[in-house]
């Protein structure tokens, strides 16, 4: 069954946010089961508690001052949002997933508990494609393996606090497993 919603004023299904254009929305610490931003160019979303996945694909909104648990982030296409002051805990996989021609702005977030299936263990980040991501004080903690991985060279500013040795492990494209 499909309950819809509207968050004004866009709509809700299954408690998943679909975002609109040039709208403004403010959860103030609503839940929700997944936000969805596709080719959105203007918008904001904050202050909301996602339980579940966030996707971010062709957009250009700012995602700030969230909380994600248990689903994580995907970025994709040529998104350039803006990601500050979020909380990205505790998603089986990795926390953020930065694919296609993305250049998403991440600041100040912290990245943590996230890719702790198996013996193996996922990054907090994970970056693919032609992805450019700009990463400047952000915190990156419990990871079981390096922070970051990517299949190609990124920056990776000194700002950045990892708690664990290692940055950025960087593996031959095609060589990462696949994000889920």
């Amino acid at each position: 069954m499909t309950t819809a919603a509207t968050v004004a004023p866009c709509p809700t299904v299954d408690g998943v946010v679909h975002a609109c254009e040039g709208v403004s929305l403010t959860g103030s610490g609503s839940m929700v089961s997944g936000v969805v931003c596709d080719g959105i160019q203007h918008g904001r979303i904050a202050g909301f508690h996602v339980t579940g996945r966030v996707i971010l694909r062709n957009c250009g909104v700012t995602f700030e001052d969230n909380e994600v648990t248990g689903g994580g982030i995907d970025i994709d296409g040529t998104t350039t949002s803006a990601l500050r002051g979020n909380r990205v805990l505790g998603s089986t996989g990795a926390g953020i997933v930065i694919g296609g021609q993305a250049s998403p702005k991440l600041s100040h977030n912290v990245i943590a508990g996230n890719g702790k299936r198996g013996v193996a263990g996922r990054p907090s980040i994970e970056i693919y494609g032609a992805a450019q991501p700009e990463m400047t004080g952000n915190t990156f903690v419990e990871s079981l393996v390096e922070p970051v991985w990517a299949d190609h060279a990124i920056a990776f500013p000194a700002g950045n606090f990892t708690g664990q040795t290692g940055r950025v492990r960087v593996m031959p494209q095609g060589s990462l497993p696949n994000p889920e």
